[in-house]
């Protein structure tokens, strides 16, 4: 029985290690890139400092299939599987031969914001709405944007319902409006008179 393995230039330069099939020797280009120690969740790895330096295979930003190296040579992969914080706000994981698994955007903190919490048909009338000193959860602590999810309580177990709501961001008013699944469609100043 023959067995006929092949392999392309483009799929040697990824195979982890410096040795190559049939004996010959292809040094690794390895980028270095500045991570934090590694954790069990993207929110403690994401909350460290960039301090450790490590090496990855593959120009440009770091992706799954890369592998991370502790030394420069490619000789020593990151075998410690965990969570860690990477530059651009990101983080990735890793398995024990170093294979990154994944890269994802580190989650922002929830946030309590100033929002009136019962439903409006439309923007005018969030904005005519009076503000009662009520709130509701987000991701992250600035203004409503598009795309955020919205939630009842701190837990984020219970999406707002669909509808248009008020922020009271910097003491201004805001409308926003929640779509489906707790996610904000549009955003806009409140203009004219509007309540608080």
């Amino acid at each position: 029985m023959k067995f006929g393995i092949s392999l392309k230039a483009a799929n040697l330069a990824t195979l982890p290690g410096p040795s190559r099939p049939g004996g010959v020797i292809v040094p690794l280009v390895l980028e270095r890139i500045l991570s934090t120690e590694g954790r069990e969740t993207p929110s403690e790895s994401c909350a460290l400092a960039l301090e450790l330096e490590y090496f990855k295979t593959n120009k440009g930003r770091l992706k799954k299939g890369d592998y991370v190296y502790l030394d420069p040579e490619g000789t020593q992969p990151l075998s410690k599987p965990a969570v860690y914080g990477i530059d651009g706000g990101e983080y990735f994981q890793n398995n024990s031969k170093g294979y990154v698994l994944g890269v994802a955007a580190c989650p922002q903190p929830i946030a309590k914001f100033a929002s009136t919490t019962i439903t409006q048909d439309n923007r005018f009338e969030a904005c005519a709405t009076i503000y009662e000193e009520t709130s509701f959860y987000k991701e992250g602590d600035d203004l409503v944007a598009r795309g955020n999810k919205i939630y009842v309580d701190e837990g984020l177990e219970k999406l707002a319902e669909e509808g248009y709501y008020k922020q009271i961001f910097k003491e201004e008013p805001f409308w926003y409006e929640v779509k489906r699944f707790g996610v904000v469609g549009d955003v806009g100043k409140c203009e004219g008179p509007a309540s608080f």
